[in-house]
């Protein structure tokens, strides 16, 4: 069934946040043996970044975000340091990809310091570390999400854009994961 514009089973963490200044987030995700790879791919986290409706901003790509596509998992990102962002139009990167495992917790953890600015004094600078089940696997640093008056939403579970269009092909029909040990906190929670 659509809901805010696409097929999705999540639930959004409400967490405000400022530039510049660092997070830490941290989930598990079960993938259950019955979980078929799929070309089209699967959102699984998302960092959605509010959109400044009020000078035309509409929705974009997340800010960051783990994926699934065939058989492996990859942590993208998009940024924008221009104050209105017109669709898509900001910088893609990809920080990480590795294969999935079914029938098994993956524990993941990412420290955020969230900035769109390039050329900010290191401290200041975007980041973005990645731990997979307890090891830093990933670290970028620059940009890292739009030059927006509001900060991100993690939003966690399964949006399927291809679902969105009858007419785009995808290898699955149904999709089922498991969430477990979500947390969020400050620089220093140590939350890997």
């Amino acid at each position: 069934e659509m809901a805010s514009k696409g097929k999705r089973a999540e639930i959004a963490v409400p967490f405000t946040y400022r530039h510049q200044k660092g997070y830490w987030y941290g989930f598990s995700v079960y993938l259950p043996q019955s979980w078929k790879p799929d070309f089209q791919g699967d959102v699984v986290a998302q960092w959605f970044a509010n959109h400044d409706r009020e000078i035309g901003e509409k929705g974009r790509s997340p800010a960051l975000a783990l994926r699934i596509r065939k058989h492996k998992w990859f942590v993208t990102g998009r940024y924008d340091v221009k104050r209105l962002t017109v669709g898509n139009s900001g910088k893609k990167v990809r920080i990480y990809k590795t294969r999935y495992e079914r029938g098994r917790w993956t524990d993941w953890a990412f420290f955020v310091r969230w900035s769109y600015r390039k050329g900010a004094p290191k401290a200041l600078q975007g980041l973005v570390e990645v731990y997979k089940d307890g090891k830093k696997v990933a670290s970028r640093r620059g940009p890292n999400t739009y030059n927006d008056q509001r900060g991100v939403v993690l939003k966690l579970g399964v949006y399927k854009a291809p679902w969105n269009d009858p007419a785009t092909p995808s290898d699955v029909k149904e999709r089922l994961l498991y969430l477990d040990e979500v947390r969020v906190g400050l620089a220093g929670a140590g939350l890997k």
